[in-house]
């Protein structure tokens, strides 16, 4: 919004592109599906393979599980930070959308900083399970004094943005189960 406000919609858009562009041009230079040095084989699947395995896995109700916590946990990104946030920010603080958006960075900023640092977390304790209780009720209070809560201090809701995201971050856990 402040780019907007600034150089107008076109010049953002175009600036955004090329920044897309040259880091898509960096990650295809840079980045390998077979790091130098790495020994894995893996065996290619065999016709109607596919199928079953996806059968099989759909089969566990495990995973439904995982989904739908995955879902509900992202929920708040997908609607609040990218839907409702900057408005209801407009409205609550009385200030123009370059600000309100500032708000809403908060929390793609903790989303960023939360997701490795979650993963990680559940990876040193050895546990899923806790990691992910542990986000789901941080987002429910936070989203809670977020919504209910009058006359929050700006510089507090900041900080309550930004634990939003980093409580929406316990979403890339569920990779994890999955993967287990």
């Amino acid at each position: 919004a402040i780019a907007v406000k600034h150089f107008g919609w076109q010049t953002t858009n175009f600036i955004a592109a090329m920044i897309g562009f040259i880091l898509a041009i960096l990650f295809w230079v840079l980045l390998r599906d077979h790091p130098e040095g790495a020994t894995t084989k893996q065996a290619k699947p065999t016709k109607g393979s596919i199928s079953k395995h996806l059968s099989a896995i759909c089969k566990l109700s495990q995973n439904w599980w995982i989904g739908l916590y995955a879902f509900a946990i992202w929920a708040p990104a997908s609607i609040f930070a990218a839907l409702w946030g900057v408005p209801f920010i407009m409205v609550l603080y009385k200030v123009d959308a370059a600000v309100a958006t500032t708000f809403i960075s908060f929390v793609w900023i903790g989303i960023g900083i939360g997701c490795p640092l979650i993963g990680w977390w559940s990876d040193h304790i050895g546990k899923r399970i806790f990691p992910l209780i542990t986000s789901a009720v941080l987002g429910f209070v936070v989203a809670c004094l977020v919504l209910y809560v009058n006359n929050i201090p700006m510089y507090f809701m900041y900080v309550l943005l930004f634990l939003l995201g980093v409580s929406i971050s316990s979403m890339v856990i569920s990779f994890g189960l999955i993967r287990d």
